[in-house]
């Protein structure tokens, strides 16, 4: 009895252990569950803190690892890839145990010719265990496919997240750009109210015309429009990287500033193309990701034509029954017994041919399965062919765009240097008397574009490495 006690303990504490496996979460704040917005207090969100002053690139992009919940479903889903791998080892590697206990109790009123009745216990139990040792490599080869699925699932995991550390450091220098933009235009539209008080005091005196000065205001008014448009754009583009950044309040405190526009040097961005594409070859998730999942069809391929070999099996299995009968509660016992039982065996099964079914698979048969995981497989070549093209045409094209980028603002920043100064000498022309307004409305305007052109250029620069340093896989 013991013994049996003991092996069930034992084989559930086993099962426990690796059915209670944890999962490292943190879930959402609870808030996420609620019926309103605005019913709920702040406290009660995840957001920045109330004393974050700057945020910088590199804290965005750890607070978006954190809490993005796209990139929190690949990692579970990451999860959810070796639990299957893990319990397919344990189905096929390890024997299965059972244990069984049964009571039963019957009572008799009236004996045989009408004699005093009597009482019966019997109780039984069994332990036992079977294990399938053979089964044509299909054990094998399924545990096989599911560890490469699962370390596809885990590649993917990285992609997740190569691809979320690129969209925060776009989103986040989206923000700088328009925050540049802003300060631009609030720069020209001060110029432009400038120009309307000097107008406007000459026009008092009779020495400028009603026509100057409302083309002034125009521009001023133009630039006004301007300085809206691109502060709605600086705050839409701060909702979009808060909720990249996972936070359940979709925006970023208003105490919350962000640095100045720094202009980033090409250091270690000037090697040949050839050196990039080694690197993403080597290191790109998503190829690893397509090259686990051909192997994984290959060895569903390989398990499809087990099928067709014979199984082999142990089992084993004790018990024991114990049974006892009464006459009567006022009687002595009159009988009892006990009866165990051991046995154990082999057994060996091989399918010839049931019109080629086995019943199992996508397919249901075996011919057509082999066919079935055969194109299954040669689909997940294309795949693998698909994705290295992808990331080479990925990096030659990031690598393009960030050469063609630092040209661009090389030249900008010359141009703008120029254009300041040709607009300086024309604003004192124009006190001079020497050029008319057109003259120095076409320089003002000049100077504008060329500053925007130049804060875009310093910008792209900088998503250009974020998108190079994404297409080559470099892990952050």
């Amino acid at each position: 009895m013991k013994l049996f006690k003991y092996s069930a303990y034992t084989v559930g504490t086993i099962l426990f252990a690796v059915a209670a496996g944890c999962v490292s979460y943190k879930p959402p704040p609870d808030i996420i569950h609620a019926d309103s917005y605005t019913g709920e207090s702040t406290q009660q969100h995840r957001t920045l803190p109330p004393d974050y002053k700057v945020l910088n690139v590199e804290d965005a992009v750890n607070i978006s690892l954190a809490n993005n919940p796209t990139y929190k479903q690949a990692r579970l889903a990451m999860i959810q890839a070796y639990s299957v791998y893990y319990g397919g080892i344990l189905n096929n590697f390890t024997p299965g145990m059972k244990y069984g206990w049964t009571g039963t109790q019957s009572q008799s009123p009236n004996g045989s010719g009408g004699g005093p009745g009597g009482e019966g216990n019997n109780y039984t139990q069994n332990l036992g265990a079977s294990w399938n040792v053979f089964s044509g490599m299909t054990g094998v080869m399924g545990t096989l496919s599911n560890l490469s699925g699962a370390k596809s699932k885990e590649e993917l995991e990285r992609n997740a997240r190569r691809l979320l550390i690129y969209s925060v450091k776009a989103g986040y220098y989206q923000v700088l750009l328009d925050k540049a933009n802003v300060q631009i235009d609030m720069a020209n539209e001060a110029f432009q109210e400038q120009m309307v008080n000097d107008t406007q005091l000459k026009f008092d005196a009779g020495a400028s015309s009603l026509a100057d000065l409302l083309q002034y205001k125009t521009q001023r008014n133009q630039a006004q429009v301007a300085v809206i448009g691109d502060t709605a754009k600086y705050y839409n583009d701060r909702y979009a990287l808060a909720a990249l950044m996972g936070l359940t309040t979709a925006d970023i405190p208003s105490n919350t500033n962000f640095p100045s526009l720094d202009i980033l040097d090409d250091k270690g961005y000037a090697l040949p193309v050839e050196f990039y594409l080694d690197m993403a070859i080597n290191q790109r998730p998503d190829l690893q990701s397509s090259k686990e999942l051909l192997k994984a069809a290959k060895y569903n391929l390989y398990s499809a034509w087990g099928a067709f070999s014979p199984t082999a099996a142990l089992n084993w299995n004790m018990g024991t029954l114990n049974s006892t009968t009464s006459r009567s509660t006022q009687q002595p016992l009159t009988s009892s017994y006990s009866n165990r039982n051991y046995d154990y065996g082999a057994t060996v099964n091989w399918v010839l041919w049931d019109g080629g079914g086995l019943g199992g698979g996508n397919t249901g048969n075996r011919i057509t399965e082999v066919r079935y995981q055969q194109a299954a497989y040669d689909s997940a070549t294309e795949g693998l062919t698909a994705t290295w093209i992808s990331v080479a045409a990925n990096v030659r094209t990031a690598y393009t765009s960030l050469s063609s980028n630092i040209a661009t603002r090389k030249i900008q920043g010359a141009t703008l240097a120029m254009q300041k100064e040709s607009r300086d000498l024309t604003v004192d022309q124009y006190n001079a008397g020497s050029v008319d307004i057109t003259r120095l409305n076409t320089a003002q305007n000049s100077l504008v574009a060329v500053e925007l052109g130049y804060v875009q250029s310093v910008i792209n620069v900088a998503v250009s490495r974020a998108a190079l340093d994404a297409a080559c896989g470099i892990r952050e």
